[in-house]
């Protein structure tokens, strides 16, 4: 799609919007144009610059569209990193929740550094809670400690691990962490766990390594194991 086909969507009437549509900043056809391309096929598409105008505007305005015009769905393509961006993302989900639309109509998009994906609402209802997200960094930094000592210029004995010896680690750890327990020693109890903590991620680097899964996957599996083994613990509940 070229982008002389691109329209700014607030000069625009909002009796004119139906159909498919694109929402997208400014930058991101330039940014990723493959991607842009692609999500853009079938679609109207329409940018929006928060840096030009307040995201307020533009509440206003998708607020109207979901809730008179005959929208089939709604995707959302942005830089990710971009405070500006995020407005976009933030802005549709609120206009979506206060006008009660169906939000399965909408995908959000985000792309950086050539890397592109998809991102869930609750994701970008996760971004607004920020003490939230300053404890996840916790498990981000142990993530990204992970990554430095596997990577080029890494720990050569780091690098080097394999799942068996890894195995062999954790075997050590427990027994520390019997001893620690055995003596009471708290300050020991919590260094052997985290030990244990690291070689999990350890491990995850190594089958990732190994296409075989990665952190992530092991915390979503994990996760979604232990609400399917307690259903009626979780069937009212919405994790967020």
């Amino acid at each position: 799609m070229a982008c002389n086909l691109c329209k700014d969507i607030m000069p625009v009437s909002a009796t004119h919007f139906n159909g498919k549509l694109l929402i997208c900043g400014t930058c991101v056809k330039d940014i990723n144009p493959k991607k842009f391309k692609e999500l853009a096929k079938g679609r109207t598409v329409y940018t929006f610059c928060p840096e030009m105008t307040h995201s307020s505007l533009l509440g206003y305005k998708l607020t109207t569209i979901l809730r008179t015009c005959d929208i089939e769905n709604i995707y959302v393509f942005t830089k990710d990193g971009s405070p500006h961006c995020e407005q976009i993302l933030t802005t549709l989900q609120e206009a979506a929740e206060n006008v009660n639309f169906d939000k399965n109509k909408l995908k959000y998009f985000v792309t950086k550094k050539g890397k592109f994906s998809e991102i869930t609402d609750k994701t970008i209802r996760k971004s607004r809670n920020i003490l939230e997200i300053e404890d996840l960094m916790k498990f981000n930094k142990l993530h990204k400690v992970i990554e430095i000592l596997t990577g080029e210029e890494g720990c050569q004995n780091d690098k080097k691990e394999t799942f068996e010896s890894i195995l062999e680690h954790f075997e050590e750890e427990i027994q520390e962490l019997k001893e620690g327990l055995k003596n009471k020693n708290w300050k020991n109890i919590q260094e052997e766990l985290g030990d244990i903590l690291f070689n999990i991620f350890l491990f995850s680097k190594v089958a990732k390594n190994n296409n075989k899964f990665d952190i992530f996957d092991l915390f979503k599996t994990t996760s979604n194991k232990f609400i399917n083994n307690h259903r009626q613990i979780f069937k009212n509940k919405t994790i967020k």
